[in-house]
């Protein structure tokens, strides 16, 4: 099988989250499934370091740093790009392309736009909400990450429910731990200025 991940979504310049999952993402899937290849479209100037010789790096396209050809091209040239490389599936974050030629999974780990506590901006709130709701309603399957993120999907449309698959980021738990390192105290003391109390 061959999956095509959408990277155009990060801005470069300001990376989110999501550079790390994604790469964990096709790291972990790549070993756990021998027969997987990846196609994954990020920016002319994003990193993408994850996959050795079983992922295809597609440059082609511009990231969010260039928001308006960004959209054009996820929206317009990325399914019939991924079609022509032979992909099954199209795993995108947010969005189901206007123009498809191919199964979609989108993620939709947050509805950001239905509070303007987030200040997005009116332009951004009014785009995440269009692609949510066509996204949710035209997408094969939908993944979430949260319970949170589930009641919130399905508030806003009840239909996806049987297409909805929600799983848990996972944690490096080498990494990422609950035990403070050794001199964390006195590094961030002295690092970000910060007193005692």
């Amino acid at each position: 099988m061959k999956l095509a991940l959408s990277m155009l979504c990060e801005n470069p310049e300001r990376k989110t989250g999501l550079t790390t999952l994604y790469h964990a993402f096709v790291e972990r899937s790549l070993a756990q499934f021998a027969d997987l290849e990846w196609v994954v479209y990020v920016g002319p100037d994003q990193e993408w370091e994850a996959g050795g010789n079983r992922v295809e790096v597609v440059r082609r396209f511009p990231a969010n740093n260039r928001t308006m050809r960004r959209l054009f091209a996820d929206h317009f040239l990325l399914a019939g790009d991924a079609v022509r490389r032979g992909v099954d599936c199209l795993v995108t974050t947010g969005f189901v392309p206007i123009v498809r030629t191919l199964p979609v999974a989108m993620h939709m780990l947050s509805l950001q736009h239905l509070s303007v506590d987030n200040r997005v901006g009116m332009a951004r709130r009014l785009y995440r909400k269009v692609s949510a709701e066509s996204g949710l309603d035209r997408a094969e399957l939908v993944i979430t990450n949260t319970e949170f993120a589930v009641s919130q999907i399905l508030a806003v449309n009840a239909g996806c429910a049987d297409r909805m698959v929600q799983s848990y980021e996972g944690l490096d738990h080498e990494e990422f731990h609950a035990r403070a390192c050794k001199a964390e105290l006195s590094r961030l003391q002295e690092e970000c200025g910060i007193e005692p109390g």
